[in-house]
């Protein structure tokens, strides 16, 4: 399952998501603090993780299924459930998109940042590898590190948006 994406967000929130399971549409009025208790209920259910990388970029995103002694600036692991073999990683534009609009289908055909696997629950091990404040972004680079693996164990449910207080969130 090794992969790399590019993938924008202007927010610097990225999201991995169950796209099989993921109630993704709120209210075509939602207020962001509607938002934001959706998200928690979706990682409460383990459909998604969403996490603030810290300022909009475009980040390249690199995602292994093996173990890997990797650190960086800093990390965080959460689970997810892929109920039909897939997850997709989006970006916060997207999910506010499919918010409003029932009809949007994530991932977006014209970002389909898609990850297939074995139905499941995975342990995901999110390493930004640097400080987005100090990260070279005319130099090619990986900047987040994604591991998925199969797990049976309980790992706690994201109650908040990890690194969330970059933004406020």
């Amino acid at each position: 399952m090794a992969h790399s994406f590019d993938i924008t967000t202007d927010s610097g929130l990225l999201a991995l998501i169950d796209p099989d399971a993921y109630a993704a549409f709120v209210d075509p009025d939602w207020e962001f603090r509607h938002l934001m208790v959706h998200f928690r209920e979706q990682m409460a259910k383990r459909r998604m993780l969403i996490w603030c990388a810290g300022l909009g970029a475009e980040w390249t995103v690199a995602v292994a299924s093996e173990p890997s002694p990797r650190t960086g600036f800093r990390e965080v692991t959460g689970t997810i459930v892929a109920t039909g073999g897939r997850l997709a990683l989006v970006s916060y534009e997207e999910l506010t998109r499919a918010a409003e609009d029932a009809d949007y289908v994530l991932p977006p055909s014209h970002e389909p940042h898609l990850l297939t696997c074995e139905p499941g629950t995975y342990a995901c091990r999110i390493v930004q590898l640097e400080d987005p404040q100090a990260v070279d972004w005319d130099t090619p680079n990986t900047h987040l590190y994604l591991e998925l693996s199969r797990t049976n164990e309980e790992i706690p449910v994201w109650t908040q948006v990890p690194w969330g207080e970059d933004i406020g969130v």
